[in-house]
C-alpha cells in the first residue's frame, strides 16, 4: 500500500506544493547519494551525509504534516503551515547546496569556464567583468543596490498581498511559481556548480564599488552565499516568477514589483554577483515556472 494511498483512506490529500516539494527532496538525495557513494574521490563525509539525509526526511515530515494541517483547516481559515513551510524551509535547502558542493569548492571544481564561453559567445564580452569595472555613477548603485537587498521582501510580498487580500487560491499558486524556480535552481546547483564572477575575477574594489551600497551587497552575499550557485540565478528567477504571477493575479502589486525584479536582474550582474547569461537563464526559469503554476494551479483570469 503506497503513502499516497494510505493518506486517502485517512481523508489527506498532496497538494501540489507538497508533491512539488517531495520530488525535489527525492532528486535532492540522489545526487547527494550519487556523490557520497560513487567512485569519484570528493564525496561528502559521512557525519555531512547523515546530517543531509536526516534533513531530507525532516522535510518529508514537514510536507506531510502540512497535508494533515490542509485537511484539518477550514476552507474559510487556510492553515499557515500548510501553505507557507516552502518560504520557510528554502534557505535552509540553500545552505544545503553549499555543503553538498563543498568538496567541489575546495578542489575547485567548477563550470564557469563553460559558462564564461556561453557569455563570450552571446555577449562578446565578459559583461559582468567587463560592466562592475566600467565607469559608472553612485546614482546607478544605489537603486540597484536597494532592489538586490529587497529581494526577499519581494517574494514574500507577492504572496502575502495576494493571501491579506482573500485570495488564497491565488496566493497558492504564486507560492508553487516561486518554489518551482527555486527548487529548479537547486537542482541544477547541485549537478551543475558554477562558482561565479566573484570567486574568480575577485570583487571589484574602485569607485563607485568602495562606496556603502555595494558593501550592503558584499556583506549580504559573503555572510551567505553557498558555493556554486550562479547558474542559473535564484535571485532573477524567483523575484521574476512572483512577479509575472502578481501581474496576472493582481496587476497593481505586479506593477509596483515589476521594477524591483528588473533592478535586480541587472544589479545581479552589475554587482558581479553573476554572469549575464546566469540572468538569462533565470529569466527563462521563471516564465517556465509561472506557466507551469498557472497550468497546475489555475484561477480566475480576472486581474484587479
Amino acid at each position: 500500500m503506497t503513502l499516497t494511498r494510505r493518506l486517502m483512506e485517512r481523508g489527506i490529500t498532496l497538494a501540489p506544493l507538497d508533491i512539488l516539494t517531495m520530488l525535489y527532496t527525492a532528486s535532492s538525495l540522489v545526487v547527494i547519494g550519487t556523490q557520497a557513494l560513487g567512485t569519484h574521490q570528493l564525496r561528502v563525509s559521512p557525519t555531512e551525509l547523515n546530517a543531509l539525509v536526516a534533513a531530507h526526511g525532516l522535510l518529508i515530515v514537514l510536507v506531510l504534516l502540512a497535508a494533515v494541517a490542509r485537511s484539518r483547516a477550514d476552507h474559510e481559515s487556510p492553515s499557515l503551515l500548510a501553505e507557507w513551510y516552502p518560504i520557510v524551509v528554502l534557505a535552509a535547502i540553500y545552505v544545503s547546496v553549499g555543503l553538498v558542493n563543498g568538496p567541489r569548492a575546495a578542489a575547485g571544481i567548477s563550470y564557469d569556464s563553460v559558462i564564461q564561453r556561453w557569455e563570450l559567445a552571446t555577449f562578446g564580452q565578459q559583461l559582468a567583468h567587463d560592466w562592475s569595472r566600467s565607469r559608472t555613477q553612485a546614482a546607478f548603485a544605489w537603486p540597484l543596490s536597494l532592489t538586490y537587498l529587497g529581494f526577499f521582501p519581494l517574494v514574500i510580498v507577492a504572496p502575502a498581498a495576494l493571501w491579506l487580500r482573500g485570495h488564497v487560491t491565488r496566493s497558492r499558486q504564486t507560492i508553487f511559481g516561486i518554489s518551482l524556480a527555486f527548487f529548479s535552481c537547486y537542482i541544477v546547483f547541485l549537478v551543475f556548480p558554477v562558482a561565479g564572477p566573484n570567486y574568480l575575477w575577485g570583487w571589484p574594489s574602485e569607485g563607485v564599488h568602495a562606496g556603502l551600497p555595494t558593501r550592503f551587497v558584499r556583506t549580504l552575499i559573503e555572510g551567505g552565499d553557498s558555493w556554486g550557485s550562479a547558474f542559473p540565478s535564484s535571485h532573477v528567477a524567483a523575484s521574476m516568477a512572483a512577479t509575472l504571477l502578481a501581474l496576472r493575479n493582481w496587476r497593481l502589486l505586479g506593477w509596483i514589483l515589476l521594477p524591483f525584479a528588473l533592478g535586480i536582474v541587472v544589479g545581479v550582474v552589475y554587482f558581479q554577483i553573476h554572469y549575464a547569461v546566469d540572468a538569462v537563464a533565470g529569466l527563462v526559469i521563471a516564465a517556465l515556472a509561472t506557466m507551469v503554476a498557472c497550468r497546475v494551479l489555475p484561477t480566475p483570469t480576472e486581474t484587479t
